[in-house]
């Protein structure tokens, strides 16, 4: 496994590259079932915890904007 310390950009090799495909699929079936939605997001998943939680949320409002217009 790739080394990630300190953390502090992404890490090759570490993110399944379906990753944010994939939690954005499950937020958002969750959200049209009404259910409260948790994700814990850590460094290990791609070696940056924040930038692996900027993208999904990225995704997420695409995902929004394009059910709108």
């Amino acid at each position: 496994m790739p080394k990630a310390f300190p953390f502090d950009k992404m890490v090759p090799g570490m993110r399944d590259l379906e990753m944010i495909e994939d939690t954005s699929k499950i937020v958002n079936a969750g959200m049209n079932d009404k259910s409260q939605i948790s994700l814990i997001i850590n460094n290990l998943v791609g070696g940056n915890g924040t930038l692996i939680h900027q993208k999904i949320g990225e995704r997420l409002r695409s995902e929004k904007q394009q059910k709108v217009c």
